[in-house]
């Protein structure tokens, strides 16, 4: 599909691709120089209609990467600076003085609406920082007085929805999730009145069967991420149709002919992790099985 760019209020991505709708029928293909000055083109053009609408565009925080691969003992590897050099420069306001604009590479992660993002799909630069909100509010809570219900609301309506933001759009494991809410309740339990090592099934367990119903992370975002997931799908735009890519292209990754979500994850343990594996693995922990008739799935000739 052609992609042009995002934005939402100051917050804008662009982007180009190797073909476009066109050129993909005619069976051509744009060179990797020809993919980074069709940017600088889009960027530019981009630049000089928000000045001329009395906005103006701050270069020094602009920054750009392309994900492109190349073959390297029968694997594909991204492309990085070293091994595929290429710069952007820009003008701003109307000067003819140009700006280096600076290149992040695919394993860099940016922060975009909140969110930290990496172009490989890798959560470790979302973690890192989920980690510090999570030790600072354990840290904060430790030195405190707090009653029992006052340290429960402090978890539920504080630290959890801030926690709970970034997650749907990554592939947390369950062990990392776990990993930050250990450093989360060894500070709230206590002040709880609760022994730090009471079963998790009783801290995470219902009402109905005697729990706390302390709400999980791992949990919370799983239920989000299958929230986005089925709502996209279902609407078909554009994150559905990407979904939809995704899902295809995983289904050809595995070489079954069944739908791939309702395939045993463990059985797949190779395929590498993103988004829609975790959503998988989820859903096989919880034995959802789905019915998606739009998916593309391989035939015997």
């Amino acid at each position: 599909m052609d992609f042009i760019g995002e934005a939402f209020v100051d917050d804008t991505g662009l982007g180009t691709n190797q073909t476009s709708s066109e050129q993909l029928q005619l069976q051509s293909y744009r060179t990797q120089q020809e993919v980074v000055q069709n940017l600088v083109t889009l960027a530019q053009e981009w630049e000089q209609l928000l000045y001329s609408t009395g906005g103006a565009l701050n270069l020094q925080k602009c920054f750009w990467f392309t994900l492109s691969w190349r073959w390297s003992k029968g694997k594909a590897v991204l492309e990085i600076q070293e091994t595929s050099p290429a710069s952007i420069h820009m003008t701003s306001e109307g000067q003819q003085e140009t700006t280096l604009i600076p290149r992040i590479e695919p394993t860099t992660s940016f922060r975009t609406l909140g969110v930290y993002l990496t172009p490989t799909g890798s959560s470790k630069g979302s973690m890192i920082t989920l980690q510090e909100g999570a030790i600072q509010y354990a840290a904060t809570i430790t030195g405190t007085h707090l009653s029992r219900q006052e340290a429960l609301t402090s978890y539920v309506q504080y630290i959890l929805p801030k926690l709970r933001y970034q997650p749907p759009l990554l592939a947390l494991t369950k062990a990392e999730c776990q990993k930050l809410m250990t450093i989360l309740l060894r500070a709230l339990l206590p002040k709880m009145h609760v022994n730090r090592n009471t079963a998790r099934s009783i801290i995470h367990g219902p009402f109905d069967y005697g729990g706390l119903e302390i709400p999980h992370i791992y949990t919370l975002q799983g239920a989000d991420k299958l929230q986005l997931f089925i709502g996209h799908l279902r609407i078909q735009d554009r994150t559905g149709q990407l979904i939809h890519c995704n899902l295809t292209y995983l289904q050809l990754l595995s070489g079954t002919g069944t739908f791939i979500l309702n395939q045993s994850f463990q059985h797949y343990q190779w395929v590498e992790r993103g988004w829609i594996t975790s959503l998988w693995e989820l859903a096989n922990e919880c034995n959802l099985t789905f019915m998606y008739p739009g998916q593309w799935l391989p035939t015997l000739p």
